[in-house]
């Protein structure tokens, strides 16, 4: 809580960018068990007639995803969290005068 309290944006940085990895993870793990190619996950594994990545390439692309989900969520939280906390500044301080 105190974390909250002074540094509000970092707080909802942090926790979008908790949700941008869960995000990723959930889409793997559904691209999995679900063997579609929304995910990077399956193209490790070998398709009938079709290509097959090498390891190198899918963990690139894996890590440029994860990374990636991370940066977009922790910013869009961010971002959010600054619009409301600013424009909760602006009003108590128009208030105040």
């Amino acid at each position: 809580m105190a974390l909250w309290r002074a540094h509000p944006i970092r707080f909802a940085a942090l926790l979008g960018a908790i949700f941008g990895f869960l995000d990723t993870l959930i889409v793997e793990i559904d691209g999995v068990l679900h063997h579609n190619r929304s995910a990077v996950v399956p193209l490790f594994m070998p398709t009938p007639g079709g290509a097959r990545l090498g390891a190198m390439h899918t963990a690139s692309i894996l890590l440029i995803e994860v990374a990636v989900n991370i940066l977009v969520w922790a910013f869009l939280f961010a971002l959010f969290a600054a619009i409301v906390f600013g424009l909760y500044r602006l009003a108590r301080g128009l208030l105040r005068r």
